[in-house]
């Protein structure tokens, strides 16, 4: 049939047969298992390590951001709150001259206030309780890869590629 090139046979090659690629010494270590020496695992755990500090980082980094957005949300929802319950107490009071009634009012938008200032300080902690169980379970998976990866090592074979922190 004919020479094989990277898969096809020649004769779908072209007229001009393409140039024989030598394999890098990168995918010649790779593809067989050569033992690592001292100096590579040095440098692979000291990179293993660096890409598990970056990506913790980077989760922390996300968290806080979720969190800055939350609360100018919840601040703007504060704002909105105000306003209208303020604009309802002016016509309220307008309409209503005695005290009586502008008590019970008050005590109502105070009952208001209070529901609106737990039902934020509800969602607040709980979105920090789930910040907090996703760290949680980013370093439990981070040990369990560690200890892996840390393993291979030992054997002298390079980690599987899955056992990398994620970008």
């Amino acid at each position: 049939m004919g020479l094989f090139l990277f898969g096809f046979p020649a004769a779908f090659a072209g007229s001009a047969p393409a140039p024989l690629v030598q394999a890098s010494p990168a995918v010649q270590a790779t593809s067989s298992p050569a033992p690592l020496s001292p100096e590579e695992v040095l440098s692979l755990r000291r990179e293993f390590g660096r890409a598990q500090v970056t990506e913790f980082a980077a989760l922390k980094h996300q968290q806080s951001l979720e969190i800055r957005e939350l609360q100018a949300s919840q601040a703007a929802r504060r704002r909105t709150f105000e306003t209208t319950e303020r604009e309802a107490r002016r016509r309220y009071f307008d309409s209503n001259r005695e005290g009586p009634k502008r008590r019970e009012y008050v005590q109502q938008l105070m009952e208001r206030r209070r529901g609106l200032a737990g039902i934020l300080s509800d969602e607040m902690s709980r979105r920090k309780k789930e910040h907090a169980s996703a760290r949680e379970a980013l370093q439990f998976d981070q040990s369990q890869k560690r200890k892996e990866f840390l393993e291979s090592l030992s054997r002298g074979v390079r980690p599987a590629q899955d056992l990398w922190p994620r970008s």
